[in-house]
């Protein structure tokens, strides 16, 4: 899973589409504590860039015939786990004339193989994963931040430009 990415595909008549594609990642800041230094998020570091008019369209096009925006919310799907922990979510908006679809499908890859919802989501992320190269695109996203310390759960953190604190021995 690639987080903190959204790829934003639009069309006007589901034929040609244009996208935009926005790689984001927390900044922390050192904060002093009672206790001593922690660090918090202070802002959103993000780079938005265009995606190809073609592979918008062809994108636009897979995920329109995938039936992506026709399963229910995970909620509903029989046999969808929320129990998991440390998983990612993928999130699917669709607006279609008036109506805004919006899904949550949580630690997708985890889910149990049987569900036939399971395959549409995955493959639908398959494709856009690939054809986006967005792996490779994070990567020169957080290649490139400056120095500091990034995150994007809060959990693990990206230490950009600073040297790892030496510990005394005694």
């Amino acid at each position: 899973m690639i987080p903190g990415q959204v790829i934003d595909l639009s069309s006007i008549d589901d034929s040609t589409f244009k996208g935009t594609l926005v790689r984001y990642i927390w900044e922390y800041r050192e904060v002093k504590k009672d206790w001593g230094k922690d660090h918090e998020p202070y802002r959103y570091v993000f780079v938005k860039d265009s995606i190809d008019a073609n592979l918008a369209t062809n994108l636009g096009q897979f995920l329109m015939k995938s039936g992506l925006d026709t399963l229910a919310h995970d909620s509903l799907i029989a046999g969808w786990s929320n129990g998991w922990t440390d998983c990612w979510s993928f999130e699917y908006q669709w607006k279609n004339d008036d109506r805004l679809i919006v899904r949550d499908y949580y630690c997708s890859s985890n889910q149990n193989d049987t569900i036939p919802e399971k395959r549409v989501i995955m493959s639908s992320y398959e494709r856009i994963k690939t054809e986006l190269d967005l792996k490779a695109r994070y990567e020169t996203f957080t290649a490139l931040l400056p120095g500091g310390t990034y995150s994007q759960d809060g959990f693990i953190m990206l230490l950009k430009g600073k040297s790892p604190r030496k510990r005394n021995k005694s």
